[in-house]
């Protein structure tokens, strides 16, 4: 899941970085967009549901309860980054290579490769007992089968926090820039947005 989101009315503010060199405005730049990314990532983490055994039939010992709520990530990505673009992704870590990962003394399990079923709903299937697991899947995939509906959490998480997303860019900008430019003997007004070299 993707979403681009656009700040307009920062004119002072790229002004700003543009009067510093391009590494040190490239860093400031990757740090607010981290800034602005994790209001949507903790918004997700709050907002995704939490296996209920039972809640839907017999209790699914195959799930993980609270499994949905650690995988999900932000994560910067470089190779669609550039000097005046920055690109960090909130997501679901999925797959395989998720299956054993550390986190401090902890080795978890962060396989959620069923996020998108929850975001979107999906037909319910029971464990297999007997017979191949293509055969079991088709006779689960629709009536007689159990829809278990949505419960969305990407999202609405996006369209809760997209603005606060960008409060949090301004203020990070507003903070950073300025702490940058004093080291370089560069003096810079927030309220104007003016930046000179101090005499």
């Amino acid at each position: 899941m993707m979403a681009d989101q656009y700040v307009k009315g920062l004119r002072e503010l790229n002004d700003a970085l543009n009067a510093l060199p391009q590494n040190i405005a490239k860093n400031i730049l990757r740090g607010a967009v981290n800034a602005g990314a994790a209001v949507i990532r903790k918004e997700a983490a709050l907002r995704a549901p939490v296996y209920q055994p039972g809640k839907y039939g017999a209790p699914d010992e195959r799930v993980d309860p609270g499994r949905l709520k650690r995988a999900i990530y932000q994560t910067h990505a470089p190779e669609r980054s550039s000097a005046i673009v920055q690109t960090v992704l909130v997501g679901v870590r999925q797959g395989k290579d998720q299956r054993a990962k550390r986190r401090g003394k902890r080795v978890m399990n962060l396989d959620a490769h069923y996020a998108k079923w929850v975001e979107f709903g999906h037909w319910y299937v029971p464990p297999r007992t007997t017979g191949t697991r293509k055969a079991h899947r088709a006779k689960y995939a629709a009536p007689p089968g159990r829809f278990i509906p949505a419960q969305p959490f990407m999202r609405p998480a996006f369209e809760a926090k997209k603005n606060a997303a960008i409060q949090a860019i301004e203020q990070y900008l507003r903070e950073r820039i300025p702490r940058e430019a004093s080291k370089l003997g560069i003096t810079y007004a927030v309220d104007t947005g003016t930046a000179n070299h101090a005499a």
